[in-house]
């Protein structure tokens, strides 16, 4: 699947308050260390390897309320975090079952807007040996990147994805 050249508004991450599940239950990302056990899309358990969590000021940001996107409850996502999204067979996308799309696509759908940073909000970034699909705010599905690939952090290697008018278009479809 081609990706267009990428518009992000702002980084990649999630609050550091956004929930992930763990192998001893869910857990703030912002208190996540390295060797920590996350669930990954797909089944297993993956060590973290990095946490990385900076100011998040002056970035981008969608917030999402709860419900959403089966999220238990409201988070924020830096602006160009990948969230995997079900297809659900959409006849455009007949080899994919699901894709990656930046944050920002999400924007004006289900009640979800992009804002300013948030006073003192951490964005925190979760690295692993390879790609992975982790588990947040009980149903939702975020991309976390290899910590080898820095480019994995906005251009996947191992998921299908789309962005710019192609991923707003197949949200428009898939989440109208």
């Amino acid at each position: 699947m081609r990706v267009e050249q990428q518009s992000f508004l702002g980084m990649a991450g999630l609050g550091g308050a956004t929930l992930v599940e763990t192998a001893s239950g869910w857990c703030r990302a912002a208190d996540l260390a390295p060797g920590d056990l996350l669930h990954v899309h797909g089944g297993g358990l993956r060590p973290v390897q990095a946490v990385r969590c900076r100011d998040g000021a002056g970035g981008a940001w969608l917030h999402v309320p709860g419900g959403a996107l089966d999220n238990c409850a409201a988070l924020w996502l830096g602006a160009a975090q990948l969230v995997l999204i079900d297809t659900l067979r959409d006849p455009a996308l007949p080899d994919a079952m699901e894709v990656l799309v930046p944050a920002e696509a999400l924007a004006g759908l289900r009640g979800m807007s992009l804002h300013a940073a948030p006073a003192a909000l951490p964005l925190v970034t979760l690295h692993f040996d390879e790609e992975e699909v982790i588990w947040a705010q009980s149903g939702l599905t975020l991309h976390a990147p290899c910590v080898t690939r820095p480019d994995t952090l906005w251009l996947s290697r191992d998921f299908a994805q789309l962005s710019g008018a192609a991923a707003r278009a197949f949200l428009a479809r898939r989440l109208a």
